[in-house]
């Protein structure tokens, strides 16, 4: 799925806490795809995942206190 209709359908769904998460999960996604994993420790590479996951967590968070 393109970027631009992820954008569209997450403002259209879940108004500005979608849109702020979908926003971050599209540079999280870019990040990933970068294939960068390869070249790091163990260490590194499961630090950087461990903080996308709790970033999105932060996100979400944000997105449902926006909401209410």
């Amino acid at each position: 799925m393109e970027v631009s209709k992820i954008l569209q359908v997450a403002a259209g769904t879940a108004s500005v806490g979608g849109l702020a998460l979908a926003v971050f999960l599209v540079l999280c996604r870019d990040i990933v795809r970068k294939n960068i994993f390869p070249n790091l420790t163990r260490q590194h590479a499961f630090q950087i995942i461990r903080l996308i996951v709790v970033l999105a967590f932060c996100a979400s968070l944000a997105g449902l206190a926006a909401w209410v």
